[in-house]
């Protein structure tokens, strides 16, 4: 055997080795195989019941004006088909409910010229013909004459003229939520149009029927907002969002629209729509929390792994508009809206203590109008032994409004369609 010959079969002798020795010492499994590509919520879906049969979902503040269903309407899709596999899932709706009812108008008759909920009033001191009228589009309105294209908010909206000085639109709160009327901070929002150019629109509370608002001292800014002073084309629109809180006492709140001066000579004029109030102070979302590390496997042979840079897990939700939301339609008489867009919160156990994720997702602005998968890379630490004192080792919860927002776009009503959660581990 030549020289060339002996080396070449000792090379493969050697490589042959190599392997033996590789596989020997484990270096070629990959210990990861059960993790690739497997979504941990596999068993903790929208659907999911825990031993006891109770939903593993819940709404972390269990109250009449947050829904997490299944939906019912013919118009808005019960199931989603994940495009990769062509597996379908239940969809869920999540909504946070508008605590003023007919918000939207839409339960009013076009050109109607009363009140259909008492909650609403007129505080009168000159005339009263035509002050109020309901609609998609007006040219007249009371004093007012309106040239060009008609005006409209969404759909059916409420057209109102204080065409007397000292008339003002009221609002009882107290009486519009009833038993719902509890301490907490809340937040205000409509929009409207001014129609009275050059004229500043004014908002203010009252602490009652009758008193004034020097007694309220709860609200943002004193509770007194002029919202425009040099509107000159009567179309624009403009969004309000103002704040108040209420102690204990849950003290009556009447809302005025007009003119904070009774003596002022200047009348009011505006189209309103979309009146919202929604408590500010609570976790308005439906959360999912593992109590285990091995959580996430029935079997108990997976657990959370530690991995600390975001991008170790991929939280990911489909989300839709929900299509009862449109408040254009001339079928939108649900007091329904589409939302800002989807808060995501996460929380872990890890060694360092707790750590934690919060991202908003803006609902674009041509909406989505289709499936959107929303992904969040995250990383955790987590602990290698379940926590003794009962708290979660993994939590999340998903709200369809900018929850941390303080701004006006902050927190608002909404409803959105969701579907199929995954938690991903990329090692």
């Amino acid at each position: 055997m030549t020289l060339r010959a002996l080396v070449g079969l000792a090379s493969l002798l050697l490589l042959g080795s190599c392997a033996e020795i590789t596989h020997f010492l484990g270096l070629d499994i990959d210990y990861f195989a059960d993790y690739r590509g497997k979504n941990l919520l596999d068993s903790s879906g929208f659907e999911a019941v825990d031993s006891t049969g109770a939903a593993k979902w819940s709404l972390e503040v269990p109250v009449d004006y947050m829904r997490f269903e299944v939906p019912t309407e013919t118009s808005v899709p019960v199931t989603y088909v994940e495009a990769t596999t062509s597996t379908s899932y239940p969809v869920y709706r999540l909504e946070i409910r508008n605590l003023i009812p007919d918000g939207d108008f839409e339960e009013e008759a076009a050109g109607a010229s009363s009140f259909a909920h008492s909650f609403w009033s007129l505080k009168q001191s000159g005339p009263t013909a035509n002050n109020l009228v309901f609609g998609t589009s007006f040219l007249t309105l009371g004093s007012i004459t309106l040239v060009g294209d008609p005006r409209s908010l969404d759909h059916n909206a409420f057209w109102w003229d204080a065409n007397a000085t000292g008339n003002r639109l009221q609002l009882d709160l107290k009486q519009a939520l009833g038993t719902l009327w509890t301490a907490a901070a809340y937040r205000l929002r409509f929009d409207l149009i001014n129609l009275t150019p050059g004229s500043g629109f004014d908002l203010f509370l009252m602490a009652g029927t009758t008193t004034l608002l020097s007694q309220v001292t709860d609200a943002q800014d004193g509770g007194s907002w002029q919202l425009t002073s040099t509107p000159t084309d009567q179309t624009t629109r403009i969004s309000v969002s103002k704040t108040f809180t209420l102690d204990s006492t849950a003290p009556q709140r009447i809302v005025n629209f007009g003119n904070y001066d009774p003596a002022s000579p200047t009348s009011n004029k505006a189209i309103i729509d979309n009146v919202r109030l929604l408590p500010a102070d609570k976790l308005l979302s439906v959360g999912l929390k593992l109590a285990k590390l091995t959580s996430i496997d029935p079997a108990g042979l997976l657990a959370l792994l530690p991995g600390s840079k975001p991008g170790a897990y991929t939280l990911t939700l489909a989300v839709r508009d929900d299509p009862s939301s449109d408040p254009t339609s001339a079928n939108h008489a649900l007091n329904r809206f589409y939302p800002q867009g989807l808060t995501v919160v996460l929380a872990a156990q890890v060694k360092s203590g707790t750590g934690s994720y919060r991202q908003f997702f803006p609902r674009p602005a041509g909406g989505w109008s289709d499936w959107t998968t929303l992904e969040l890379p995250v990383g955790f630490d987590f602990v290698t032994t379940d926590p003794t004192d009962g708290s979660p080792v993994l939590s999340i919860a998903f709200s369809p409004t900018d929850f941390f927002g303080n701004t006006l776009g902050g927190r608002d009503v909404g409803s959105l369609l969701i579907a199929h959660p995954t938690l991903t581990f990329n090692p």
